[in-house]
Parts: C-alpha cells; sequence; structure tokens
C-alpha cells in the first residue's frame, strides 16, 4: 500500500517512528535498511570533487551504521602510516546512517592512495535501551572493504599535478535515467587515461528518489569508475525537481557546499555553474517551492569573485561547465534575464572553453558565430560545444592543444577536433 506525503510530514512521521532508537536519519536514505540480510556497501562508493588536497568518498550501506576511511600512501610519508577519516555530523557526533560522505584531507598533489572502507552496524546505544551503562552501544556487523564491491579493483586513486601537463575528461548528460546509455558511453575503452568523469546534468527526469538515482544513472556511473575514477556533477533543471531534490549535495558533495564550484586541474581552471530551473518561480510548473532569482543572484556574486581572482587569471586555460547554456532558451523573459546575468561576466573571463548540454544533440558554436539556438541576435566571445544526449564528450589537454571528439553509444569516435584550429 503507498501513501502520498508531503516532506514536512514525511520527516515528522518517521522522527517519531526513530524517537525510541536513538538514531536519527540525516535524510530519507536512512531509512532504507535491511534488517534481516547481512551488512554490506549496497551503492558505491565513488570519489567525488577532487581538488586541492580534498575528495570525498561516498557509499551506502543497507544498514544503518558509521562509517570510517583508512587512508595509506606510500608515495606520501604524511601518509606512511594509514591515516582514518570518519563520516562525521556537523554537531561532532559520528554519523549513524546509510549514506555516507567522508571527506579525505590533506592530500599531496601527483601521489598515489589506497584506501580501505569500514562500517559498523549500530542496532542500540546507551539511551535507547534500559540498563545500559552512559555511553554503552550496541553494535552488530562489521564490515571491511578495500576493493569495489561489484568487482576486484583495489580502491585506491591518484592525485592530481602540475608538473604533469597532459589531461583528458569524459562529459555524458541528459540521460534521463536510461542507465543502459551510461553504461554504453563509459565502457572501459572510453574511460582510458581519463582523469575524472563529468556528469552535466539531467541525469533523471526527477530527483524523485533513491532508488530512481541510483537505478536511474548512479549505479552504472560508480560502475564505470569502480572507486579509482574521480566524478564532477554539474546540476541541470531536472535535478532541481523531486522530492529528493533537496538532498542533491547529500549525494554529491562539493567543497563550496553549493552546487556550483569551481577546481583545478593541470592548469586548468574550471568552472562548475549552475542555471538551476529552465522556468521562472512564478511559473506554473515551479508551484511556488522556489525561490531560484535569490540563489542565482548569489551565484553570480560568486562568480564574479572567482574570475576576478588570481588564481583564475592566471591559469593556462579556463573551462567553463554549464547544464544550461547561458543564452535565450525561448521567448521567457526570465530565460533573457538569467542568460544576460551570466553572459556579462563570461563574456570578459577570457573562457577558452564551454561545455553545455540541455538540448539533446551536439553541437559546436566558433567563437564570434551567432548561438543558433537563441532568437536573438547573440554572438558568443567563446567556443562552446554542446554535447547530447547519446553522445560522450571526451576532450584532451596538453601544453600546447585543446582537442575534443564524440562518441556514439557503440563506441564510435568522431574525427579529433583541435579548438585552436577549428575555423
Amino acid at each position: 500500500m503507498a501513501y502520498n506525503m508531503d516532506r514536512k510530514t514525511f520527516f515528522k512521521v518517521f522522527a517519531v517512528l526513530f524517537a525510541n532508537t536513538g538514531i536519527t536519519p540525516a535524510f530519507a536514505a536512512n531509512l532504507n535498511v535491511e534488517n534481516n540480510a547481512s551488512l554490506k556497501i549496497s551503492e558505491g562508493p565513488y570519489l567525488l570533487s577532487m581538488d586541492g588536497g580534498k575528495v570525498c568518498v561516498v557509499f551506502m550501506t543497507n544498514k544503518r551504521a558509521v562509517a570510517s576511511v583508512e587512508v595509506f600512501s606510500p608515495d606520501d610519508k604524511n601518509f606512511s602510516q594509514n591515516k582514518i577519516f570518519f563520516d562525521s555530523s556537523p554537531t561532532g557526533r559520528k554519523h549513524i546512517g546509510t549514506l555516507h560522505a567522508v571527506w579525505l584531507e590533506n592530500l599531496a598533489a601527483g601521489n598515489t592512495y589506497s584506501y580501505k572502507i569500514e562500517v559498523k552496524e549500530v542496532l542500540e546505544y546507551w539511551e535507547t535501551y534500559k540498563g545500559a551503562k552512559y555511553g554503552a552501544t550496541k553494535f552488530g556487523d562489521i564490515l571491511k572493504c578495500d576493493t569495489y564491491p561489484n568487482g576486484s579493483n583495489p580502491l585506491s586513486f591518484k592525485t592530481p599535478s602540475d608538473k604533469n601537463p597532459e589531461m583528458s575528461f569524459i562529459v555524458i548528460n541528459d540521460i534521463h535515467q536510461t542507465p543502459k546509455t551510461v553504461q554504453q558511453l563509459l565502457q572501459p575503452k572510453n574511460l582510458s587515461n581519463a582523469d575524472f568523469i563529468l556528469l552535466n546534468g539531467d541525469m533523471v527526469n526527477t530527483f524523485q528518489n533513491e532508488e530512481l538515482i541510483f537505478n536511474g544513472f548512479m549505479r552504472a556511473v560508480s560502475d564505470a569508475a569502480h572507486g579509482n575514477i574521480p566524478i564532477f556533477y554539474a546540476r541541470g533543471n531536472h535535478e532541481c525537481r523531486g522530492k529528493y531534490s533537496e538532498a542533491f549535495l547529500d549525494y554529491f558533495p562539493t567543497k563550496t557546499g553549493k552546487p556550483y564550484y569551481a577546481f583545478m586541474r593541470a592548469g586548468t581552471f574550471f568552472l562548475v555553474l549552475d542555471m538551476g530551473e529552465d522556468k521562472p518561480d512564478s511559473s506554473a510548473e515551479c508551484g511556488g517551492i522556489t525561490d531560484f532569482d535569490s540563489y542565482q543572484k548569489e551565484e553570480s556574486n560568486w562568480l564574479e569573485k572567482i574570475v576576478a581572482s588570481k588564481e583564475f587569471k592566471t591559469a593556462k586555460r579556463r573551462i567553463a561547465i554549464s547544464h544550461i547554456p547561458p543564452f535565450e532558451l525561448g521567448e521567457s523573459p526570465y530565460n533573457r534575464a538569467i542568460g544576460n546575468r551570466f553572459r556579462k561576466i563570461l563574456d570578459k573571463a577570457n573562457l577558452n572553453l564551454m561545455i553545455c548540454a540541455h538540448w539533446h544533440e551536439r553541437f559546436v558554436v566558433k567563437s564570434g558565430e551567432r548561438f543558433p539556438k537563441s532568437k536573438l541576435d547573440i554572438k558568443v566571445k567563446y567556443p562552446i560545444i554542446i554535447n547530447g544526449k547519446k553522445d560522450a564528450l571526451k576532450v584532451k589537454i596538453d601544453d600546447s592543444s585543446l582537442s575534443f571528439a564524440f562518441i556514439n553509444e557503440k563506441g564510435g569516435y568522431t574525427e579529433w577536433v583541435d579548438l585552436n584550429k577549428l575555423k
């Protein structure tokens, strides 16, 4: 039997249900518990937001547990003895739940790190059962994992280094919960030498529930990355919809704590932008529960500061990522205003490239050309690559060139194009 309830009521109900256990779910993800099964890692692990000596290890367990990640590196003397990082809540307690996000910090550039996950099932603690001593906790199963659960790949990763000018990455977008497409586009041969995977939005139709997130795309992405290849996520407009849209950052943390952020890789400064919804807050589709206008004003203020920074200006190259291109999407004054707000900043940012999605077809716009999907006569100030919904975009960078190719579902590559020679 299914019941429909709003998110607020949902949490009130489960707060009551969990009051006698002493375990408060951080989010609905923590309620998917298999009481009669053995403890296991049910999703992931996957690596997110690797930059500046930090990376986040995200995974799920089938039971409420506390989690830690043990890290070792023969390359880094500071990690020659294993260091342990915990999944901790902002209150100073270890997080008890099924969704775990563990930040690894103080990593050195250009080193290889091995990691091991340990989870302990939490049955009860002292305030939840009669006769317990202060501080006493009842633990259940303990699980240690140093290989990817759906394979035999050892859990390890290598941090980037500016000493290596060569880099490649792969982009997929507009998957709309078709995991088979993910599997086809992220075949091992396509991921060969890829430094990271970029998800450029609309990976599902709505962020409706946890099962849809993983069944729709993320399990396929995680299995392709097998706990070794870092992932970055640029939110699309469809990720702004559904009950779980507010929990986007629980599953896909960033170092800014926002869906927009920046990172450096091989001398390249990446701007990951978030255009939010493609409809105004006042629209019937947004239902009176969004405030993207205030959100995007805040984001544009952040963007202005970033592009004015020394790190951005002195980078070897600058690449912007956005699901929605900052150009008019039809007749809506809202779309025009949003595009103007971000384009005003980006036009002065000396970008080498912008990578976008949203149109479900692939095309390239050269600098100085009119953006073909706009009804206004807007000429772009930087090259823009729009990737299609059934394609992967692969980008290669070295000291002297930036080249790209599209990959179709059958693994076929288009001809590699050097952006510097594009005419």
